[in-house]
């Protein structure tokens, strides 16, 4: 038979026409999605990543600016302090204070008004004028950038200062009195009428070193000039349009200091935030107060950071959104002033959308080649699979000869070499259908043969079967004659060792009998030689002693009889002793025969036992055989029915199961898989 017999008897139907879509669409409409999706979803997770990484550069920045802007008017004011702590500290500025306030209280200008005074000394405005003193505190204001400087004694009047003051009397003043409570005091801003310009003012009190005590005050009028190296850096910063910083000091009311726009120094009264700013900003300066005097202060109602910068000063940071601006306040060491910097929100936003949006034209172009590089590799894999198809359909025809073209990549030809082998095993199939159908008829008659030797074995594995049970039943009762034969053994043994016991004691008795007759053998015989004794002494009394003759003769008698009794009874103990030995002895033999019996039929009741063992798992083996055969019988009548059918089945038209649609059915299965 060979492939046109199969092909005219089987009639195989003409191929349908291909249903679905084509594999090229197919890899587009798959392909494109897992590349595009992941790409646009990597491009969407990397530009939100950036977006909060820039604003939260952002803010670092406007962190970063408010603790430079801090440190920087730590420097300013630390140069002024330096200044104002070196008069403080000369020994001639302490020197003229005790000398002239030594002066007022000789002149008792104490106890005249402030009006007086200003009349008095509305001259030189000096309590006693020192022109080296004067000259001192020029030359330290030119160096320090003051205004103007000027020291009072205790009194509040003035001994020394640069030029002429407005006023002689200064302890009516709010920063003398500041000055002498707190030590050191920084005023506000304000327009300065001896100085003629707007200044902070540097207070310091003049304290005895040795004693610690109150001397005076040195005023140093700190023009706000100074601030313009602030101005420098803050134009040196790159601000945006909206940054603003502002310096407060919260404890003087919401007047700013300073205030710095992207434009520069700004006269704006006001601060940015309004009431808000300000009360957040006092409560961090009545914290920081709280953890360095140790006073008590209501907790914070927001988030803030203690920084520490590197002359070991602590200051406070807080950072938070309000009203479309981000606020960032620190507090200024040495100072109860806090620094302020705001930035719109939409500046914000906007810093992180500024790198961002570098990720979109990306993302288009990687995109764009995606689809074409799909593109591509779609058409080379569908074109080698479309010809592989196109050789199906003219197998499906029933023309066996044709082979595929292996071509495109490594796995499209495999697949073409897998064809081509599938079609000459199904020519090589077709040979070997004969030699199937010889060889099945030639497996059935072994089959039956096989059947038929089981079934026998099958019957007599049941009779030995029986057998076994017979046997088991049989010996199972003799082990249990065993047990009760152990039973009755042991009962022996049980009477026998309480006869040797009984014996045992019997044997003690008698001894006891014995040791009892001793002294009554004795104590005949000392009657016996009382009585010879007394018969002794009757006849040397004479006739006087006859009757106590005929009485010691009478003792004499009944010692002898009883003498003779005790005698008697001795030999019979004796004589029961032995033979209660002789009882004792037997007894120990029968028991130990007893024992030996009760051994030996121990020993055969196990091996009885072991034999009912044995022959159970042989029983339990023989069944286990009996069923093996018994399956065996059947599943012989099942594979030699399958044969039957195998047989049967070959004898058809075997061509269906090789025919070109199933070639072809196999072959779409694999490109299916691939």
């Amino acid at each position: 038979m060979n492939s046109k017999d199969i092909f005219s008897e089987g009639k195989p139907e003409p191929p349908q026409k291909r249903e679905g879509t084509p594999l090229r669409d197919r890899l587009l409409a798959t392909l494109m999605p897992m590349v595009l999706v992941p790409l646009v979803v990597a491009g969407g997770v990397s530009w939100a990543i950036v977006y909060q990484q820039e604003k939260k550069q952002a803010e670092r920045l406007l962190q970063e600016r408010v603790l430079l802007v801090s440190e920087l008017i730590e420097d300013i004011l630390d140069d002024g302090w330096r200044i104002s702590e070196a008069i403080a500290k000369n020994p001639a500025i302490a020197e003229a204070a005790r000398k002239n306030t030594a002066k007022a209280t000789a002149d008792k200008l104490d106890e005249l008004s402030i009006a007086d005074l200003e009349n008095r000394f509305a001259a030189t405005k000096l309590l006693v004028p020192s022109q080296g003193l004067n000259d001192y505190l020029r030359e330290l204001a030119v160096s320090g950038g003051f205004a103007e400087i000027f020291v009072t004694e205790r009194n509040g009047l003035n001994i020394a200062a640069t030029n002429l003051t407005s006023d002689f009397v200064q302890r009516d003043e709010s920063w003398w009195e500041q000055g002498k409570t707190e030590g050191r005091w920084v005023d506000l801003p304000q327009f300065d009428e001896s100085a003629q310009t707007y200044s902070i003012n540097l207070i310091h009190a003049i304290l005895d070193p040795g004693t610690q005590e109150f001397l005076g005050v040195v005023k140093g009028v700190f023009g706000t000039a100074q601030f313009e190296r602030l101005l420098t850096y803050w134009e040196h910063f790159g601000v945006v349009d909206s940054e603003v910083l502002q310096i407060l000091d919260p404890s003087q009311g919401g007047v700013p200091i300073v205030t710095l726009t992207s434009e520069g120094a700004s006269d704006r009264q006001e601060v940015w935030g309004g009431e808000m700013v300000t009360e957040r900003a006092l409560a961090l300066t009545a914290q920081l107060k709280s953890e360095t005097t140790g006073e008590t202060a209501d907790p914070l109602f927001f988030e803030a950071i203690r920084y520490q910068h590197e002359n070991d000063e602590i200051s406070l940071l807080a950072s938070f959104p309000e009203g479309g601006r981000r606020y960032t306040l620190t507090t200024i060491p040495g100072t109860n002033w806090v620094a302020i910097a705001s930035l719109d929100r939409i500046d914000l936003k906007a810093a992180g959308n500024r790198l961002g949006w570098v990720f979109v034209p990306i993302v288009l172009i990687l995109g764009a080649i995606a689809v074409v590089g799909i593109a591509i590799v779609a058409h080379q894999l569908s074109a080698p699979l479309k010809d592989l198809a196109s050789v199906a359909d003219c197998v499906a025809n029933g023309n066996l000869d044709i082979c595929a073209r292996p071509h495109g990549s490594s796995e499209t030809i495999q697949v073409a070499r897998s064809f081509n082998n599938t079609l000459a095993r199904v020519k090589n199939s077709l040979q070997e259908k004969e030699q199937l159908h010889a060889s099945s008829m030639n497996l059935l008659l072994e089959i039956r043969e096989i059947a038929n030797a089981v079934q026998e074995v099958a019957g007599n594995t049941q009779q030995a079967s029986f057998q076994v049970q017979v046997a088991d039943r049989t010996v199972k009762g003799a082990d249990e004659s065993m047990d009760r034969t152990v039973a009755k053994m042991i009962e022996i043994q049980t009477v026998v060792e309480t006869t040797a016991s009984i014996g045992g004691q019997l044997g003690a008795v008698s001894q006891k009998i014995s040791r009892a007759i001793e002294p009554l053998e004795d104590f005949a015989a000392q009657t016996n030689v009382l009585a010879l004794n007394a018969s002794i002494e009757a006849a040397r009394a004479g006739f006087a002693g006859r009757e106590f003759a005929v009485v010691a003769k009478e003792v004499r008698s009944l010692a002898s009889q009883s003498g003779a009794a005790m005698a008697q009874i001795k030999e019979l103990v004796e004589e029961i002793q032995r033979d209660t030995r002789r009882a004792i002895a037997a007894i120990e033999t029968g028991k130990s025969q007893v024992e030996t019996g009760a051994r030996s039929v121990e020993q055969t009741r196990e091996k009885l036992t072991s034999a009912t063992v044995a022959i159970g798992q042989l029983r339990d083996s023989i069944e286990a055989i009996a069923q093996s055969t018994a399956f065996q019988a059947r599943s012989s009548s099942v594979v030699s029915d399958a044969i039957s059918r195998v047989v049967q089945l070959t004898n058809l038209k075997t061509e269906r199961s090789v025919s070109s649609n199933s070639i072809e059915a196999k072959f779409e299965d694999r490109l299916e898989e691939f």
